[in-house]
């Protein structure tokens, strides 16, 4: 945009008062014209710059989401198996190490069973995160559906040891309340009592304490997966 615009001009003649009127009126004009045109410059900067810090977030996202899935994989390199070489090769700038290391992979007599998961891009993890949370109030999903999604959420631990606290304190002050706390919500999520333990101790070892609320019912529970409508 340039930083002047053209505007016809008159020369001052005090035989032509209207002329000079008309000269003045296109003199107004051409400043405001000038003005609006640098606010409208800069609002569009603005937006412009906005929009570079977007797409230079999303590329750094990017970055750093590959640096940790290349080492998850390489602290695993010693188990990796000829089965692997065609997951390993799906992940973006292998150092030279891994390359070579898959190279004689490639030689094995046997394939061997798989154990390196094949590399996601972060857009279609964050999309698969997004569709999983609109399934968990989905009102036409069926319960054993809805608690599947449940346990590939953010929010899995976090209900594992409400649905907990919710039983236990129920039951607190009755002999073995925290064991038979647990045989019941393990059985109502459909896994064992040993990994709702462990699941329940290492939720409450990242969050640092045990929470103060009531915890949730198992009732709640049960209507949630049942309708959709997330207890809170």
């Amino acid at each position: 945009m340039s930083d002047q615009l053209a505007f016809p001009t008159i020369p001052a003649d005090d035989s032509h008062p209207v002329a000079d009127r008309f000269q003045h009126v296109v003199t107004v004009i051409r400043n405001v014209v000038n003005e609006v045109g640098s606010v409208i410059h800069s609002i569009l900067t603005r937006v412009a710059d906005f929009f570079r810090s977007v797409v230079e977030s999303a590329r750094q996202s990017d970055r750093d989401y590959d640096r940790a899935a290349l080492l998850k994989i390489y602290r695993v390199r010693a188990t990796w198996k000829k089965g692997d070489v065609k997951n390993l090769l799906g992940y973006p700038r292998l150092n030279v190490a891994a390359q070579r290391r898959i190279q004689r992979l490639r030689s094995l007599p046997s394939a061997g069973r798989p154990a390196v998961a094949p590399y996601l891009r972060l857009a279609k993890v964050v999309l698969a995160k997004l569709q999983n949370i609109a399934q968990l109030g989905a009102p036409n999903m069926p319960p054993h559906q809805r608690l599947a999604h449940l346990k590939q959420s953010m929010w899995w631990l976090y209900y594992v040891d409400a649905l907990y606290r919710g039983e236990y304190l129920r039951r607190q002050g009755t002999p073995n309340a925290s064991r038979t706390a647990e045989e019941i919500v393990a059985a109502a999520l459909c896994i064992s009592k040993d990994h709702l333990h462990r699941l329940r101790l290492g939720y409450r070892k990242r969050s640092g304490e045990a929470p103060s609320d009531a915890g949730l019912s198992l009732q709640e529970f049960e209507v949630w997966k049942q309708t959709g409508n997330i207890p809170k």
